[in-house]
């Protein structure tokens, strides 16, 4: 039953197969209310857990899996299970019949059908500290009250995100079972976000971008980042076909460092319209219609296949330490009324219809089991505040159901996931751009959204100052600390699709010397924490939110961010608070504002980040003066770090707290002459670090 045998090393995942009664398949893709009839609605298989420290057993929901092996018919069902305590584990398994029984409530009971084993143990070691990824350090959870997730492996610190968001079709990729383009009707893809409106329906899209019919990822330059024993399979009568991905995401984990990643598991009617799970859709990429040969069944019937691929590509992201942001609904109407206006029942849209009720189901029953991993409920999900005006006020046509999701329909949503997720993922809901309306509303529901445990901001501060960012992030953080909820600030988008990080090809506004200098440091010491979104590009530019091939052309902004979060891992950005009065003084700004600086509630540790020393390239270097007449008896030791290269710089130097004192100059490159060096494109980090009692340690 359990795959491998012995003992088994703590946050490593049993799967249990068990064999039904008979075998389904392709015969059974029908969404007939018949007892024995779709295998995905009328069966259910629920496996408890349980451990002698628990209070109760965990009940972790199965899923109809082929023949085991990938093909689409046989009588497989199957589980997936990672113990988060070391000792023995007993498990019993039920599996049911009912009518629609998979998409009931976990209360509601089904007739049961006997099988060859149900129940069964096993051992559970220690933690492997030589294994890789979040294996080592264990799941990625949030404790309520805290600004940044955590490691169940105490000792581990806390999870700092530096990723990236885009692009946001990362499983549009060609080398998945039954990979599929979708075009307008006109041919012309709608993945633009300029000079179109919303529903592409209305209007070709004048300037396509970032897209173009007939494109799936191949991710072909990252085939090279593949190493031999790597996951790797054969699809679409291809063979070697997962070697672009999985080296995409080798890059991405071993070589810049990046520990997140977002992106969109079912994007039909949306902007990319090439991602979803099912087996078929009939009803066409786009909005589904039953003129076009849409039917319900087209969501109720899961590719065996392309899921197993989903989740070799997602089990070796967390390996490479790479937390997975799970997008479960895009903003456009299309995308919605592929689950909402198709209730047995009829009647107006049904937000938790039978179809996203089992959609949401199946991905957690698929891939609940991952050690890191967020929920994000929709993607830009507007605020009843800003569609006070009717559906019409959220840019969508009238004749169109309401986009997103209200307040209410949202907790509904995240209950039901959090009634089949015992490891109990955060989850979050990503926001109309410099908006925080959505929070304000879900904090003020009658019943605590205790479920909600991640903002996902969209700030668009490109026409301004860098404190757009800081502002930004601040204010969600009073938001929810007056709330009484305090939960880690994400920004998972920067500026508008033409303002997104452009690639290290072209010379932008948006460049990697830009996002440092204007973003990241703003966000990070102000508490908060990013993904770096990249706009739309053509693909000669680097390509962007959904025709990026090679996350190499971001490199160096890639680089740099994972500089700034090791960084912020050392000196414990989560025990910092944002202190901007201990620099005192003229300071340079130029475009950016004033530096950032953030340190620790004694001052044992403080980090300054200045995005400029000059204001002109003939202007005097301004690096003001640190107040640090609360720091008496401290003894710092000052560092310098190059936030561009990653390097540190200078010579180090000790000051001592209780005083006023101006900020060195430094000599940065070592000739004698402080100053030399610093012209008005130089952006400095700097830390204090005291030679006191308090000594730097990882949690």
């Amino acid at each position: 039953m359990a795959r491998g045998g012995g003992i088994t090393p703590l946050y490593e995942t049993i799967t249990l197969d068990f064999e039904a009664d008979r075998a389904y398949g392709s015969a059974d893709t029908g969404a007939s209310d018949a007892p024995n009839a779709n295998p995905w609605t009328h069966r259910r298989l629920d496996v408890w857990f349980d451990h002698p420290l628990l209070s109760r057993p965990l009940r972790v929901p199965g899923y109809f899996a082929g023949n085991g092996v990938g093909f689409r018919v046989g009588k497989t069902w199957r589980v997936h299970f990672t113990p988060t305590l070391p000792g023995q584990w007993i498990w019993f398994a039920s599996f049911e019949q009912g009518d629609l029984l998979n998409a009931a409530p976990p209360e509601t009971s089904g007739n049961r059908i006997p099988m060859p084993v149900d129940s069964g143990m096993f051992e559970v070691g220690p933690v492997d500290p030589a294994a890789p990824g979040f294996q080592s350090m264990g799941a990625v959870t949030w404790e309520r009250g805290s600004s940044y997730f955590r490691y169940s492996e105490r000792g581990q610190g806390r999870f700092v995100q530096a990723g990236v968001g885009s692009p946001e079709n990362f499983l549009g990729y060609a080398g998945f079972s039954g990979a599929q383009d979708g075009t307008s009707a006109n041919g012309q893809i709608c993945c633009c976000k300029q000079n179109c409106f919303d529903d592409c329906r209305q209007s070709t899209c004048a300037n396509a971008g970032d897209g173009a019919p007939n494109f799936l990822h191949r991710y072909a330059p990252h085939v090279s980042d593949w190493n031999p024993g790597d996951p790797d399979w054969n699809a679409n009568g291809q063979a070697e076909q997962g070697r672009g991905i999985i080296g995409a995401l080798n890059y991405l984990g071993d070589v810049v460092g990046a520990n997140c990643l977002y992106f969109m598991v079912m994007n039909l009617g949306g902007d990319g319209k090439d991602t979803h799970p099912f087996m078929t859709n009939g009803g066409g990429m786009d909005c589904p219609s039953s003129g076009s040969g849409f039917s319900p069944a087209h969501t109720l019937n899961y590719d065996v296949l392309r899921m197993d691929q989903w989740r070799t590509v997602f089990e070796h992201a967390n390996r490479k330490g790479i937390l997975l942001q799970v997008m479960l609904a895009e903003q456009e109407a299309c995308n919605i009324r592929w689950f909402g206006e198709h209730d047995p029942n009829g009647g107006p849209r049904n937000h938790m219809s039978l179809y996203r009720r089992l959609f949401l189901k199946q991905m957690v029953a698929e891939f609940g089991h991952l050690l890191a991993l967020r929920w994000n409920l929709c993607e830009e999900n507007k605020s009843v505040a800003s569609c006070s005006s009717g559906p019409a006020s959220c840019g969508t046509p009238a004749t169109l159901l309401t986009t997103q999701f209200t307040p209410q329909e949202l907790d509904e949503m995240a209950r039901w996931i959090r009634a089949w997720d015992v490891m109990e993922h955060p989850i979050g809901v990503h926001t109309e751009p410099n908006s925080l309306d959505l929070y304000g509303e879900l904090l003020a529901l009658p019943e605590d959204p205790s479920w909600l445990s991640a903002t996902s901001l969209q700030i668009h501060g490109e026409n301004g100052r860098g404190n757009e960012y800081e502002g930004v992030v601040q204010a969600a953080q009073d938001l929810f600390d007056q709330a009484g909820h305090r939960l880690p600030i994400f920004n998972d988008e920067q500026g508008s699709p033409s303002g997104g990080l452009s690639s290290d090809l072209t010379s932008s506004t948006s460049s990697a010397d830009d996002r440092r200098r204007r973003v990241l440091y703003d966000v990070l010491l102000s508490g908060g924490q990013l993904s770096y979104y990249f706009g739309y590009y053509t693909v000669s530019n680097g390509g962007g939110d959904l025709r990026c091939e090679d996350f190499r052309t971001r490199d160096q902004a890639l680089r740099q961010m994972s500089f700034a979060r090791k960084v912020m891992e050392f000196v414990k950005i989560w025990t910092l608070s944002d202190m901007d009065e201990i620099l005192v003084g003229p300071t340079a700004e130029a475009r950016f504002d004033r530096p950032e600086v953030a340190s620790s509630s004694q001052g044992e540790r403080i980090v300054i980040y200045y995005p400029a020393l000059k204001n002109q390239p003939n202007s005097p270097i301004q690096m003001g003066s640190l107040d640090l007449r609360g720091q008496s008896g401290f003894t710092y030791q000052l560092v310098w770090l190059d936030p561009k290269l990653g390097v540190e710089v200078g010579e180090r130097s000790e000051l001592q707290g209780g005083q006023i004192l101006p900020m060195p100059i430094p000599d940065l490159n070592g000739d004698g002459v402080p100053g030399s060096s610093i012209t008005a494109d130089t952006d400095l980090l700097v830390l204090l670090l005291s030679r006191g009692p308090t000594p730097l340690t990882a949690d």
